[in-house]
């Protein structure tokens, strides 16, 4: 099986996959669809907590850098950023009026969730605990029927596919071994988990999109490892400020229980899940950062309350702003000069992009009437793809494929600075990819 290290359609993605098959657009419509996040948090966090709460938390959740790049990404979009916000507001709805369609919507909607990103499982786990301990005997009615009906549309189909398919987790564990190399046991994983975890939200972790360009980013910009470090401190202190207000105080218990047993829901999942011991990704701590972000307003809210200090609600979104900008001058500038920056970072798609309409142009200028592609310099004149170039080829110039016979330009598409072979020509560069002509001599 083909290796697709890029390109991708995550399970939440289909509905906008129906309208085109252009990963381009298919970010751009989920990255529309995902701003819902945005104004569903500054609504919850509003409506439950305090109005000034949630102006602050939408801003902290809007400069997130994971947050911003989540809900843009080319490389398997989803639409999970904007659908746990709408979970987490459904929650409330119904826990204050258990007896309503909310109900039903909340249900399907959590089925749905665990189907397309089975990280959320810990978090929709919690929130029917929780559901259950508040609402005891009204957890039971008409609206609960229906949304268990209802879910078994989703149940059923995806169950059967992961069976027949042999993808279940289950089943993985119980004949394959190496799930259990390197395994530790939780107290131990949970030491290697939470490092990870309050580096991700701190606006760190970025090895994981700038790759072999890591410590170039960090030393050109060397300020950043300390407001990494600062965020990470008050990060630390948000939660032990609210361990503390649940524990002394009575306002809004309830409310803080519930936030930071979501912003922890990760750290179950992945303490608890028999899973091999590597190191987790940014991706597992996505579901945390709403829950982190309303902790923080709430916490800056109450400081603000006491000291007036505007420049207090403004200090975290600042320093992801900073950081945004500066990550954008270094992208922009960077040359490339080893190829692609991570098997994380999707950058590349508009690169190629640029690389193969740059190709057409030239091909068209030499009068050619069909055009190969390559990225294999062994093989110039094959269609010999990598997944991500045939991906744009097909998906984004409809291109499908056929060689034809006569009047063919041919062009290479690789990761190198230059050729020794008098056949290939240089173009032009593109991030990381050079655009060369071939001719045999």
């Amino acid at each position: 099986m083909q290796k697709k290290l890029h390109g991708e359609i995550s399970a939440g993605a289909p509905p906008f996959f129906i309208l085109t098959k252009n990963p381009l657009l298919i970010s751009y419509l989920v990255s529309i669809f995902n701003l819902i996040s945005i104004i569903g948090i500054i609504y919850l966090a509003s409506k439950y907590l305090s109005k000034t709460t949630g102006l602050v938390s939408g801003l902290i959740l809007a400069t997130q850098p994971w947050w911003v790049i989540f809900s843009r990404m080319i490389y398997q979009p989803t639409p999970v950023v904007s659908l746990m916000i709408i979970s987490m507001i459904l929650f409330f709805l119904i826990i204050k009026k258990p007896n309503s369609i909310f109900y039903t919507f909340y249900i399907f909607l959590s089925v749905f969730l665990i189907e397309i990103y089975i990280h959320t499982s810990s978090f929709v786990v919690i929130s029917v605990l929780l559901i259950i301990l508040y609402l005891k005997k009204k957890i039971f009615n008409k609206f609960l029927v229906l949304g268990v009906f209802l879910s078994l549309f989703l149940i059923v189909p995806f169950f059967v596919n992961f069976v027949k398919e042999d993808y279940l987790p289950i089943n993985k564990i119980s004949i394959d071994e190496s799930y259990k190399i390197g395994r530790d046991d939780p107290i131990t994983r949970l030491g290697s988990i939470i490092p990870g975890y309050l580096k991700t939200f701190s606006g760190g972790s970025m090895e994981y999109q700038l790759g072999y360009s890591y410590n170039e980013f960090y030393t050109r910009f060397p300020l950043l490892r300390y407001s990494e470090l600062l965020i990470l401190i008050l990060t630390i202190v948000v939660i032990f400020y609210h361990i503390i207000k649940i524990y002394f105080f009575e306002e809004l218990r309830f409310e803080r229980i519930v936030f930071l047993l979501w912003s922890f829901s990760p750290l179950f999942f992945l303490i608890l899940m028999p899973l091999p011991n590597v190191p987790p990704i940014p991706r597992y701590f996505l579901i945390s950062f709403p829950s982190l972000a309303i902790l923080c307003g709430l916490f800056f809210s109450e400081v603000y309350s006491k000291t007036k200090i505007v420049l207090s609600m403004l200090l975290i979104p600042a320093v992801w702003i900073f950081f945004t900008y500066s990550y954008s001058i270094f992208i922009n500038n960077y040359d490339f000069s080893n190829g692609h920056l991570s098997v994380y970072s999707d950058s590349q798609y508009l690169f190629l992009f640029n690389s193969i309409k740059s190709a057409k142009k030239d091909n068209f200028n030499n009068g050619h009437k069909n055009m190969i592609v390559s990225n294999d310099e062994n093989s110039p004149k094959e269609f010999s793809l990598d997944y991500a170039t045939k991906y744009t080829l097909t998906n984004i110039y409809n291109d499908n494929l056929i060689k034809l016979d006569d009047d063919i330009g041919y062009y290479l598409i690789d990761y190198s600075l230059g050729k020794d072979d008098q056949r290939f020509k240089m173009i032009g560069r593109f991030g990381p990819y050079s655009l060369y002509e071939f001719k045999d001599l």
